[in-house]
């Protein structure tokens, strides 16, 4: 990945305990840009969800490339969203 924009994950969500992972596919074209995204497993959360995969539009990758030529492939990523606890609490 040369290009990672981090999900949103607005304080209150955390706050709320709205916590979870999501596995993204990822078609990246050989340009390196993903022009495919599914959600594979979603968190349970529909808003990390979709905030998983928005982020993922503007992500982007090393060109692919197979026997030199440059190629089409599926990634699967995993993001996660911890809430973190406030020390000071």
């Amino acid at each position: 990945m040369v290009r990672w924009l981090r999900p949103s994950y607005p304080a209150d969500w955390a706050s709320a305990g709205v916590q979870g992972s999501v596995l993204l596919d990822l078609l990246i074209d050989p340009n390196g840009q993903p022009i495919e995204i599914k959600i594979a497993q979603g968190s349970g959360s529909q808003a990390l969800d979709q905030s998983a995969a928005r982020a993922a539009n503007d992500w982007r990758f090393a060109p692919p490339r197979w026997n030199s030529q440059p190629v089409e492939v599926w990634a699967r990523i995993e993001v996660r969203f911890v809430a973190r606890e406030n020390p000071a609490s």
